[in-house]
This record gives structure tokens, C-alpha cells and sequence, in this order.
């Protein structure tokens, strides 16, 4: 089941291309061509249809042969485009030499802006790809003491024998190792190869396999390419080859490749086929729209979210007001929050509109699995889920700043973590403005907060959630795992409130802080515990604001002299 709609794939990548750029070393360009006639060795013919082709797309158009030496002249030029055609082979003394290409793809991955990429080659689609994909970081992450020890074994073997192994690496092991599988059937024959040699173990087996393979893949590529392969190897990238689709993406580019044989209509059919094949995750191609929308919108919603003159000045202020850099830098990182979303209003209605498409129920299936399928991972079940849309309502990535209301924290305290959330009022935090015994404390702030009772056990989070509304449990994650915080006693209904004064006037960095917490000790008087704790995430506004409610009601509990009835 594809995520997203073919129609929808090319309204939000597609349709926004404005400007493609061709780059193929016997292309015809202009400086070169103002003073004489192209070499007979350039294909201009080829260079005109594609030319030709672009503008028939209404695209602006222009050609490079690719020929800088300058790597970071040459991509500061390239990632302008909307959309890159580039020759495989771009080194006009090295024909078979693809290196200057790969080597392009690799800085467009680390580049600061989206590039979709089509390979426009003379080789086999099949065999460029493989080159691609492994020069983007995919295959088989191996440990550098095993890849070695796998080395050291084939370099005992008999020559012989060594040649009789390598015979049975096949196409179908290569692209296995290069989606980061382990070896599977096909490598049946190299397998009984390899165990024939002396290797009796599977794991044994299994890394002389994935040696194999880098090594053959690293014949095919320059060391220059080699060594800048992406660290994080095959985790992020994918690549696939579905109804003549040849693809590859990894960071920030996306590359599809296409045999020169080809009429240049069918770049846009193959990208566009290689991106269905792709089958982003749903909320992905809607924040391309978006992207492209705020582009198509121009200048003008900038007119409407800044209004008037009085009011950009009364924006201004409030971040000259503030008395340090960082809490200047704090109102200007509101300050953008706001705007933003101010602007993601004024196109409001056509991403609305995209966004109704491509979350149109559908017939006969269950919301959940729709859900769960859009996002690209049927095999979601419903308490992770469940578990996933109550965090998002209750809580939003934390940044760096001042201690606050809703902020959740935790200890390793005698080997098992402990949580709280602030409950202290916001007001009360805003760094330099405590007054009376606050004040006096400086640069310790002192806050209440929460003590939170953690809940792991899947099917216990599970039942918790059926009663989410209750509004008794955050719900967040511990190392990617859903997680229950219980805010108050199941029993009580009462939060356990503690007293903290939290050093450097509640500054927090790298996700942590330090905080004085008051204890008693064995004699009962009262001591304060160094403790340092580590941030795990944030209230949105309104839980944050239930969480300080209710603290402040338990603290002027109503009713003290009832007496309960024994059970």
C-alpha cells in the first residue's frame, strides 16, 4: 500500500522544479562557445534535446561540463537547480573514471538544501546504482577488527582458492550487502565456497561475505570516493530497482539513474516512477508542499505577518529589553516561533488542501493501520501507536534554556532513574527578576516539582492508555521505548511535591542541570543532596498549565479535618 498518491508525489517534488542545471563533459556551454564553434567531440545534439526539453517543462535551463577542479566552487554552483541531470562519467581523460560524479552526489548529500538528481549514463543502470549507493555509505557497517581478521583470512588462502570463492559474487550478493541485509540465499553457492575453504562457523562465514563485498565494491570506485563515504553507512540510506527504477537517496539528495538511450522525456516519467518506489512516509511529502508553498507565496504573506510599524516595533522591544544575551536570544527564538507560524497561516489554505488529500480515509481500512502504513511501517502496533499520539499532544521537543513549567527531568539515583516535572509558575523562573528570599538565593533558584512515577511495562502502558483522558500519566520516551509517568498517587490522587534549588539560576545545557535537593538525614535535620539531572522532554503549554494548577490546589488542600471511614 503506497504511502502517498502518484498525483500527490508530484504536486509536492515535481511541479515546484523551476530550474534544472545539465552537467555532462561533451556538453556545449556558452562561455566556452561565444568566441568559436563547439568541439566535434561534444554532443550537442544530445545537450540541445535536453536543453529543448527543459524549457518545453517551462524550467529555467542551463549547462556545465562539470569540469571545476574546485570541489566547493563546483557544488556552491551545482545545488542552486531544482533539478540535476548529470553524466556519470564527467572526466573527460578518464571515461570510465566516475569518481568526479560520485563525488558530487556525496557533498549534494551533506549540502544545506533538498537536490534531486537524475544520472544520466551510458552504463548499465543496474551497476551505476550499486556505485552510487556505496559511495552514499550503503552496505554492511563491519567492524574494523573483524573486517580485518576477514581480510587476514582470505590473504592465507591459496591463490586458487581464493579465485574460486570470488567467481560466486554475484550481482544479487552485492545488492544484498548494499541494502545492510545479511547474506541471504543467494549467496548459497559463495557460501558453500567459503565453508569448503575452511570456514566452519555461519558468523565466520557471514563476514567473509560482507568482506568480500566491500572489497569488490571498493574496486569500483576511486580511494578519494572511498573515503568519503557517509559514516553512518547503510542506516540512512535505500536504494531499489522496481519497474526500470534505479534509485538512491541518503541526506539531502536524491538520485534516480537513466540510460542515455532514453528520450529525455522519460527523465520526469523515471523520477517520477522512482519516487513512488521510494514511498516517503506521508507527513514528509506534505512538509516538501509546505516547503514549496511558502517559496510559490513570495513576499507578500511576509506584508501581512508583520502588519503594522507599531507593531514590529513592540516585536523589537521585547527582545532589546532583555537584560542578558541569552535572554535576548530567548524572546528571539519566540519571536520566530511566532512568526513563522503566522506565516504558515497565510498559506494555510492550500497546504490544507494538499494535506486533505493525502489524509483521505480509506475504504475498508482500520484508521491505525492506515496510520501506521503512512508512516511507512505496518508492523506498528496499537499501543505504540496510541502511545505515539499522546505524546505528541502532550509534550514537544526540549531546547536548551531556563528551567520552566512542565519541563520533566530524571536522576539516576542508586541505580534506578527518578523523574519530576517542574510545577513552579514560569513567572517565578524568569531568570534576574526574583525578589524577597528568590532573589536572595542567587544564583540557586528554587522550584517545586513533581515526582513522577515511571510505568514500562508495555501492556501496563497499554491499559493506562485507554484511560489517557483522566490526564493522570505523561506519556513519553525512554531511549525510543514508550514510557507512563504517573503525576500523581494512584491511590491518594495526591503529587509528591518536592522543594529543589537548581544552580546557575536554572540554566540548562546539553540537556542538564544541577540542582541542590533537600533530604533528611539519619539524625532528621534537614541536608541538601547535590544531584545532576538530565532533561527528557517538555509539556506543551496547556499540560504544563494543568500540572501547575493542580499543584497549587493540593498546596491549599480543602477539607483537611475529614476523617475516613475504615474499610
Amino acid at each position: 500500500m503506497p504511502n502517498v498518491s502518484l498525483e500527490l508525489i508530484e504536486e509536492a517534488f515535481i511541479a515546484p522544479i523551476r530550474f534544472a542545471l545539465l552537467v555532462d563533459d561533451q556538453f556545449p556551454i556558452y562561455s566556452k562557445i561565444v568566441d568559436k564553434a563547439p568541439a566535434a567531440s561534444q554532443d550537442s545534439d544530445r545537450a540541445a534535446k535536453l536543453f529543448n526539453f527543459c524549457r518545453g517543462k517551462g524550467w529555467l535551463c542551463d549547462v556545465d561540463n562539470g569540469a571545476s577542479d574546485k570541489d566547493q566552487e563546483r557544488i556552491s554552483h551545482l545545488h542552486q537547480s531544482d533539478l540535476l541531470v548529470v553524466d556519470f562519467h564527467l572526466d573527460p581523460a578518464k571515461q570510465e573514471d566516475p569518481a568526479r560524479a560520485l563525488q558530487i552526489l556525496q557533498q549534494l548529500a551533506q549540502s544545506e538544501h533538498m537536490n534531486l538528481v537524475i544520472i544520466y549514463t551510458a552504463a548499465e543502470p543496474p551497476s551505476v546504482v550499486q556505485e552510487v549507493a556505496f559511495s552514499l555509505g550503503a552496505g554492511v557497517t563491519l567492524d574494523a577488527d573483524k573486517f580485518k581478521n576477514g581480510v587476514q583470512w582470505l590473504e592465507d588462502l591459496d591463490p586458487d582458492i581464493e579465485r574460486t570463492i570470488s567467481v560466486q559474487l554475484n550481482t544479487a550478493v552485492l545488492d544484498n550487502f548494499l541494502y545492510g541485509k545479511k547474506p541471504n540465499g543467494d549467496s548459497n553457492a559463495l557460501r558453500k565456497a567459503i565453508q569448503e575453504a575452511g570456514a566452519a562457523t555461519g558468523d565466520l562465514q557471514n563476514l567473509v561475505i560482507n568482506v568480500l563485498c566491500q572489497l569488490a565494491m571498493e574496486t569500483r570506485v576511486t580511494p578519494d570516493v572511498v573515503a568519503r563515504r557517509a559514516k553512518q553507512q547503510g542506516a540512512r540510506v535505500s536504494f531499489g530497482k522496481k519497474d526500470e527504477s534505479f534509485w538512491v537517496t541518503q541526506g539531502n539528495v536524491f538520485v534516480v539513474v537513466v540510460n542515455k538511450q532514453d528520450e529525455p522525456a522519460v527523465l520526469v516519467e523515471r523520477l517520477r516512477s522512482a519516487l513512488v518506489a521510494w514511498n516517503p512516509p506521508a507527513l514528509q511529502v506534505m512538509m516538501v508542499h509546505a516547503r514549496a508553498a511558502l517559496e510559490r507565496a513570495g513576499r507578500l504573506p511576509d506584508e501581512k505577518v508583520l502588519e503594522s510599524s507599531r507593531r514590529q516595533a513592540g516585536w523589537i522591544l521585547r527582545i532589546l529589553l532583555g537584560e542578558t544575551a541569552e535572554i535576548r536570544r530567548t524572546h528571539l527564538q519566540e519571536l520566530y516561533d511566532r512568526i513563522f507560524g503566522r506565516l504558515v497561516n497565510t498559506i494555510s489554505t492550500s497546504i490544507s488542501e494538499f494535506g486533505s488529500k493525502v489524509f483521505e480515509p480509506m475504504a475498508g481500512v482500520t484508521p491505525l493501520l492506515q496510520a501506521a502504513t503512512m508512516a511507512g511501517d505496518e508492523s506498528l502496533n496499537e499501543i505504540v501507536v496510541f502511545h505515539a499520539l499522546n505524546e505528541h499532544l502532550c509534550s514537544e521537543p526540549h531546547v536548551d534554556d531556563y528551567i520552566s513549567t512542565g519541563v520533566v527531568f530524571r536522576s539516576l539515583i542508586n541505580g534506578t532513574w527518578d523523574y519530576w516535572v517542574c510545577s513552579s509558575p514560569a513567572c517565578d523562573l524568569v531568570p534576574g527578576q526574583a525578589t524577597g528570599w528568590d532573589g536572595e538565593m542567587k544564583p540557586l533558584l528554587p522550584i517545586t516539582a513533581a515526582r513522577l512515577n515511571p510505568i514500562r511495562q508495555s501492556v501496563t502502558v497499554g491499559t493506562l492508555l485507554q484511560d489517557a483522558t483522566h490526564c493522570r500519566h505523561l506519556f513519553l520516551s525512554e531511549g525510543g521505548k514508550p514510557i507512563a509517568l504517573e503525576i500523581v498517587d494512584s491511590k491518594s490522587r495526591q503529587m509528591r511535591l518536592e522543594m529543589m534549588l537548581v544552580e546557575k539560576e536554572g540554566r540548562i545545557e546539553n540537556a542538564s542541570f544541577s540542582a541542590r535537593v533537600l533530604r533528611v538525614d539519619g539524625d532528621g535535620k534537614p541536608t541538601t543532596n547535590n544531584v545532576d539531572f538530565e532533561v527528557v522532554g517538555m509539556l506543551r503549554k496547556d499540560y504544563a498549565n494543568r500540572i501547575l494548577a493542580e499543584s497549587g490546589q493540593q498546596r491549599a488542600r480543602i477539607g483537611v479535618d475529614y476523617v475516613n471511614r475504615p474499610r
